[in-house]
């Protein structure tokens, strides 16, 4: 059984990946990630056609997906850590798995980090070395370095305990990365 094409309505409200897959002036689906995971290229039979297939895994702040290169596409050269733009892509849902897969106008090429800003409800915090972990209402966490987190709290000047930042409730911090560096908090 294959797995359903996602509507439009489903990718936006997505679980998984929703910071990076977007439509295009054709209405094609393209995505802008980072690949954390590279499988070694293999063949395998596709309508009675030995096909070459590369599967990747491409991540972003909200989670990550498995993305099958097929054909010409396996051949290239994204690897762990590398950005890339991955055009005219087919998402689909399986199992509550996503995953997309290449197509024959499908394009990978290398750009540059995208830059993600997140809002974050902020329950509570713990701090490690230089490293703070945002822990957050929705039952995620979001690791930051911990001065840029004691710069978007400190008041008129005045350090603040990052760990009991949370005492009094909950706070909201906006939260921008690009790529997987974090380049600034602030407080909402």
């Amino acid at each position: 059984m294959s797995g359903s094409v996602l509507e439009d309505a489903e990718v936006g409200n997505s679980l998984v990946m929703r910071e990076v897959i977007r439509k295009n002036e054709d209405g094609q689906y393209l995505v802008v990630t980072s690949v954390s995971k590279e499988e070694e290229p293999r063949t395998v039979t596709c309508r009675g056609e030995k096909v070459p297939i590369k599967v990747v895994t491409v991540e972003d702040g909200s989670g990550k997906a498995k993305v099958s290169l097929w054909r010409d596409n396996s051949t290239t050269e994204a690897r762990p850590g590398d950005n890339v733009t991955i055009t005219d892509v087919v998402l689909n849902i399986y199992n509550n798995t996503t995953t997309l897969n290449t197509t024959a106008k499908s394009e990978v090429v290398p750009c540059e980090a995208p830059t993600e800003k997140r809002l974050c409800h902020v329950e509570a915090i713990g701090c490690e070395g230089g490293e703070a972990e945002l822990f957050l209402w929705d039952g995620s966490s979001v690791k930051v370095p911990a001065e840029l987190l004691q710069q978007a709290l400190s008041q008129d000047g005045e350090s603040v305990d990052i760990e009991m930042a949370t005492v009094k409730g909950p706070i909201k911090l906006s939260v921008t990365s690009k790529g997987r560096e974090v380049t600034s908090i602030t407080k909402e």
